[in-house]
């Protein structure tokens, strides 16, 4: 196992997410649900939440932005959960991203632009990487970055992370994941349609096309392409591998998170030491037990590890 215990969270644009489950749903009228599940979101804090719960010795940060009330109250819950937070405080107000689930099966969510940054503050973000880096096992990056976040930071995040000597996962979107492709990182962990826009492929790819690919991507310098695909489980790829991995059934309550369980029980369970099979089944285990609950990142450890066994890797 590393000497590098710290594992460093990176959200370019934090959220306070709310999470209503209606007991039904139509276009008009007035919809009382129960009280909504408030949570600080976006996908780095999803992943430092769900590792945190996975294992309460683990030392992990959230860095990144928010601004405004909005940004302080994220902050405060945060501490309330007990994570460790460096969020750097921007200009304007954090968004407030709202998700509706219905037994009917429907499901929506309204999502906010949240915050706008400067180059100024990019670099001091920079720094406060560059400054935890050191004495992080991983670092990741994750989430849709703020209006003005030039294409290049992820790239500039991720190769200063490396230089530190940590190992990287990048879960971020076009045109961002393209360009932190460049700078190498251990792992890319896009879904399947983030995927197919990367590559320029049809929604029609077929498996085969997407494996390609993704192994094309590896040779270039990406370790891993860890590709997940819902229900339908992941693709995992190197440029000498491909495994497939299963997902595990379960009741789903809200699909909202499940890619960030993934990333947050990946990393944890590499930075134990864990196999690259063991880790990809707590990576399966952990979406899945986010599909079974409301909120982002909201995983039962007993039933991940009881899910974990159920994961086939192939």
């Amino acid at each position: 196992m590393s000497k590098r215990m710290e594992i460093l969270t990176v959200t370019l644009n934090a959220a306070l997410d709310k999470h209503y489950r209606l007991e039904s749903f139509s276009a008009q009228g007035i919809h009382r649900g129960a009280k909504p599940v408030t949570l600080p979101s976006a996908k780095g804090i999803n992943a430092a939440r769900t590792m945190q719960t996975l294992d309460p010795t683990a030392i992990v940060h959230c860095t990144g932005f928010v601004g405004g009330w909005t940004g302080k109250h994220i902050c405060h819950l945060l501490e309330q959960e007990g994570l460790r937070h460096n969020l750097l405080p921007v200009p304007g107000e954090s968004r407030t991203c709202m998700t509706f689930t219905a037994q009917e099966g429907i499901h929506f969510e309204i999502l906010e632009p949240g915050i706008t940054v400067d180059r100024d503050a990019q670099q001091k973000l920079l720094a406060v990487v560059e400054g935890h880096a050191a004495a992080a096992a991983w670092v990741v990056i994750a989430g849709s970055p703020a209006e003005g976040t030039e294409r290049d930071i992820c790239r500039e995040l991720t190769a200063c992370a490396r230089a530190q000597g940590a190992s990287v996962l990048v879960d971020v979107r076009s045109p961002w994941l393209e360009t932190a492709w460049l700078a190498g990182p251990d792992v890319s962990k896009p879904n399947w349609s983030e995927f197919l826009s990367a590559v320029g492929l049809p929604p029609t790819a077929d498996q085969n096309a997407v494996v390609r690919a993704a192994k094309t991507v590896a040779r270039d310098g990406v370790g891993l392409l860890l590709i997940s695909q819902g229900t339908a489980g992941s693709l995992a790829v190197t440029e000498n591998e491909v495994l497939r991995v299963s997902a595990p059934q379960v009741s789903t309550v809200s699909p909202v998170g499940c890619g960030d369980a993934m990333v947050g029980a990946f990393v944890l369970s590499q930075s134990r030491g864990a196999s690259l099979k063991e880790s990809l089944q707590w990576a399966a285990a952990a979406a899945a037990s986010n599909a079974a609950h409301l909120g982002a990142g909201v995983v039962d450890p007993e039933e991940t590890e009881a899910l974990a066994a159920l994961v086939q890797v192939e």
